[in-house]
């Protein structure tokens, strides 16, 4: 009887051993999935904003006009310079779409950039684009009058991305925030 009372009992512990293991298994495998969408969501903003810091730093480029910067908006800027190097100025834009959501996120649009009549899309969804812009002496100005324009020295760009589906009922994040000051806006 006592043999009996054995067996149960190491089916008992050896059950519990093999649910332990499982749900060590389970944990290993959510915090692999969340980390590849964290990673992915990251990976999509680093690229648009290493785009995006390599136009606005060629902002106004063989430009002898005074006013660089032709639309400057809270979510949207235009701007001229030589892009493509060739000596021909061409135009850029960054804006944003109708918040209509990327595949499975309802908060997220697209972030759109036009050169010249070439429109691309950004590959990852933002869920936030702002823009401020400062003049020389670090104030920030606004509106769209030419005289405001040509007094753009600065500006500053944040934008949040989201992941495209969740996990677990969460998007994962990332989040950019800088400064860029191009040198031919002066």
């Amino acid at each position: 009887m006592s043999e009996v009372f054995d067996y149960v009992g190491a089916m008992i512990i050896g059950s519990i051993i093999v649910l332990m293991i499982l749900g060590l298994y389970f944990n290993i495998m959510g915090t692999a999935a969340a980390s590849t969408l964290d990673l992915i969501v990251q990976e999509s903003l680093s690229s648009t904003t290493e785009l995006l810091e390599y136009d606005f730093r060629l902002m106004g480029y063989r430009i002898s006009d005074s006013v660089k910067v032709t639309r400057a908006d809270s979510n949207a800027i235009s701007f001229k310079g030589d892009f493509d190097d060739n000596g021909t100025p061409d135009s850029i834009s960054y804006y944003i779409g109708k918040r209509s959501g990327v595949n499975n996120n309802p908060n997220a649009f697209i972030l759109y950039r036009r050169l010249n009549k070439q429109q691309m899309v950004s590959n990852g969804a933002a869920t936030m684009f702002r823009l401020w812009y400062y003049d020389a002496q670090g104030i920030v100005v606004t509106g769209g009058s030419p005289s405001v324009l040509s007094k753009i020295r600065a500006i500053k760009v944040a934008i949040n991305a989201e992941s495209k589906a969740p996990y677990d009922g969460d998007y994962m994040s990332a989040y950019w925030e800088r400064v860029i000051k191009p040198k031919n806006v002066r």
